[in-house]
């Protein structure tokens, strides 16, 4: 039987953001708030600062004043911040959390030069957490760089650690409310392969079927980036933050069961200031094994293996809304994906050609066609976007 938390996640897919980080952020949220004072005190303490934090730390938890956790606050010109702790409604903790999706100095030192601000001259000068599965923390994190990001302390801590603690402190038959929560949680974790960062034997086992299949797969991706996508954005296509032409590497996206490539647009010359990015992405996904990629999507994408080609947002500029419900003229082989603010094209793996070059044929002719409907529609696009 699924865990209580495996059954209620609802969260779906973003570009820069797997629906399993705002997920598990809500819930640790939602633990922590349920916690006895005294237990979230040493959880904090242990997880989430340095050791020279702790008699400051302790100070904040004996005096008796409010303490409350929240998610996704939005912070102007900043962000929005995936977790944190205050007290009396003023910020002490800023926790970014990430599974597996990127993350840059410039965000973390906006998140703390933020929180820097907020504790000036109190007696807790903030904290700046960086919660992660596999994403590994820039090189300066957590070394004392207040200069960069804003307060004296930082910590790195692990969802995996997170998961050790859960099964110290909760318990089959659990005597109050918060260890039951705290077992579903950790039962949670354990459902989504949280429990360990490096290679498990079925890891091994998998990566044995995929070794041989891996230079292949490569060059198809490389392929369809020369021949189908590049050619037709020469002026377009740029890094997001204004540098030169820039195509990512293949990424896994493991929670998500998909393998995805994409390159980023150059905001247009009519685009509002600080308006964010859009991208292309191209890929394939695996939806039954997959924590849920666009399922709100219209038309619905295919619930088998399918390859997709589409436009991507940052929520800072989304796509904007098809007042006519008519995909900005793109066909019926395009969905609008709401929740993630997307247009995407699926096809599913099934449709394609078993032989590899004819495979890889169609596969290019395809997302050539694709790309060819949204070049066209792209101004239209961008003018309702810029309203």
């Amino acid at each position: 039987m699924a865990s209580l938390y495996g059954r209620l996640f609802p969260y779906r897919e973003h570009r820069d953001r797997s629906p399993l980080e705002d997920f598990l952020t809500e819930a640790l949220c939602d633990l922590l708030n349920r916690l006895p004072r005294d237990v979230m005190g040493e959880f904090v303490k242990k997880h989430f600062l340095p050791s020279d934090a702790a008699d400051a730390w302790r100070q904040v938890v004996d005096n008796g004043r409010s303490l409350l956790w929240k998610t996704q606050e939005s912070i102007a010109d900043v962000g929005r911040l995936d977790l944190m702790l205050c007290r009396d409604e003023k910020p002490l903790i800023v926790v970014e959390n990430k599974v597996g999706a990127t993350v840059t100095v410039k965000q973390l030192s906006d998140y703390g030069q933020w929180l820097g601000c907020q504790v000036a001259g109190n007696d807790w000068p903030g904290a700046l957490v960086f919660l992660t599965h596999f994403t590994a923390p820039p090189d300066s994190f957590a070394a004392g760089d207040t200069r960069t990001y804003g307060v004296p302390w930082q910590h790195v801590c692990r969802w995996r650690d997170v998961w050790q603690w859960l099964n110290v402190n909760a318990s089959s038959q659990p005597a109050t409310p918060w260890q039951a929560f705290a077992k579903e949680l950790a039962d949670f974790l354990g459902e989504k392969e949280m429990t360990s960062e490096t290679m498990t034997q079925r890891d091994l086992a998998a990566l044995e079927m995929y070794l041989p299949s891996a230079t292949r797969v490569n060059t198809l991706f490389n392929r369809i980036w020369r021949e189908a996508v590049r050619p037709s954005w020469t002026n377009g296509l740029g890094s997001h933050d204004g540098g030169n032409v820039e195509r990512s590497t293949i990424w896994f996206f493991s929670d998500q069961a998909m393998i995805q490539d994409w390159g980023y647009l150059r905001p247009p010359a009519d685009a509002p200031p600080g308006c964010g990015y859009w991208c292309l992405a191209w890929g394939i996904t695996f939806p039954g094994q997959s924590i849920g990629s666009s399922v709100d999507a219209i038309p619905p994408l295919p619930k088998r293996p399918y390859a997709y080609f589409g436009l991507f947002s940052q929520p800072a500029w989304p796509i904007p809304s098809d007042p006519q419900n008519r995909r900005w003229g793109l066909g019926d082989d395009w969905s609008v994906g709401e929740s993630d603010s997307s247009l995407i094209n699926a096809r599913a793996m099934c449709n394609f050609d078993p032989d590899s070059d004819v495979l890889a044929k169609q596969t290019i002719d395809w997302i050539k066609e694709a790309n060819a409907q949204l070049r066209s529609a792209l101004p239209t696009i961008v003018r309702a976007g810029a309203r």
